[in-house]
């Protein structure tokens, strides 16, 4: 009872204390499975990664839960920050402030999206990885090719999912490659001396490595990159990510990395050097099955690409969460403006002044790439 009564994160630090509090812990993991499952955890949470029996309860569940909650909140905050920095142009400490309402009802809105796509692509990946490690032989080396999708498995996995829910994480899934592709380019209205100038001098991520990042990584690693702050330093880590599965190329890590994302838990690492790796190409991956899934279940009336659909489009989704239109206002709208009080009513003016007075309170090398990406 008393541990229960705890944080998760208590009961780890309680856990390393000593010997004794180490096999006391252990002793309640039943107990503190069961507690966490029927209070602290969503019903979403304990629907996608169901609890084990009473028997089989171990705090390893509640690690796997708490790895995968941090990355669906760390990324939603990530994109959230994407939208008010480089779509509506929130860089100043009082326009952040002001901001912050709208934030915050972003982020409530994307957690959950961004916990159920790693759900997705964490049993798409284990789906890929089992099939192409049946078919690997000793005599080959490992690679990294285009393979065929995996139509049953993907249907197999949304068919999970509630309609309502599959089209919120569609409209999701492409806001989120979105951003994420414009994080490893350089600003495409950048001349070669001020990409230069400004370290841009690495290539674009290339789709295939996008492919590679969102199959074997997912959000996990996606949210790893993107808290980088330069452009290099996001394209350097992703090259990083790409060299280390790679045997040849990482001999002496390749078994750590490999092991950080989870693969040892249901494939032989001995496999993996032997292992030619099929990552389907981006175009067929979640879009084409979502959307058939939402055509038969009557959710959309149409998909017409290139032309008019019943899906929305990205703005429409941004547009969505924050709350009013992205194109049509710069501001929030004159009825959000007069229930947030008189704080914007001081004039153009003013509004420059407190920004020049602030900006001294922003982070000088994150102002200045925000600037030179917009």
């Amino acid at each position: 009872m008393i541990l229960c009564e705890l944080d998760f994160q208590d009961v780890l630090s309680l856990r390393l204390s000593s010997r004794s509090l180490y096999q006391l812990v252990c002793s309640c993991e039943s107990a503190l499975v069961r507690h966490y499952t029927k209070y602290v955890c969503t019903c979403l949470e304990t629907f996608l990664y169901p609890p084990p029996g009473p028997n089989e309860a171990s705090l390893q569940y509640l690690l796997d839960w708490k790895h995968r909650r941090n990355t669906s909140h760390v990324l939603s905050g990530q994109l959230c920050n994407f939208v008010a920095r480089e779509i509506l142009f929130r860089n100043t400490v009082k326009k952040r402030r002001n901001f912050e309402p709208t934030w915050r009802r972003m982020f409530i809105k994307l957690q959950p999206l961004i916990f159920t796509l790693n759900h997705f692509f964490e049993s798409y990946r284990r789906s890929l990885l089992e099939r192409c490690v049946e078919y690997s032989e000793p005599s080959q080396p490992f690679q990294i090719c285009n393979g065929p999708a995996l139509w049953d498995d993907q249907m197999q996995i949304m068919e999970t999912y509630d309609p309502i829910l599959l089209l919120d994480l569609y409209h999701c899934y492409g806001f989120l490659l979105q951003a994420f592709e414009r994080k490893l380019r350089p600003p495409s209205y950048a001349t070669g001396f001020e990409r230069l100038l400004r370290g841009w001098t690495a290539k674009p991520a290339t789709t295939h490595e996008i492919e590679i990042l969102l199959m074997v990584g997912g959000m996990d690693k996606i949210s790893h990159i993107l808290s980088y702050r330069k452009y290099s330093e996001r394209r350097k880590a992703l090259d990083t990510f790409i060299r280390g599965l790679y045997p040849s190329l990482n001999p002496h890590g390749w078994r750590q990395h490999w092991r950080q994302l989870g693969i040892d838990k249901r494939i032989p690492l001995d496999q993996i050097p032997h292992t030619q790796l099929g990552i389907p190409t981006l175009h067929v991956i979640w879009v084409p099955n979502a959307l058939n899934l939402l055509l038969a279940k009557g959710v959309i009336e149409h998909v017409e690409f290139g032309g008019e659909s019943s899906v929305w489009s990205l703005r429409d989704f941004v547009s969505d969460m924050v709350g009013w239109d992205i194109l049509r206002y710069s501001a929030p709208p004159p009825s959000m403006q007069q229930q947030s009080g008189s704080q914007d009513q001081d004039g153009a003016e003013d509004e420059e002044i407190e920004d020049e007075e602030s900006g001294s309170e922003l982070d000088s090398e994150d102002e200045e790439e925000n600037v030179g990406e917009d």
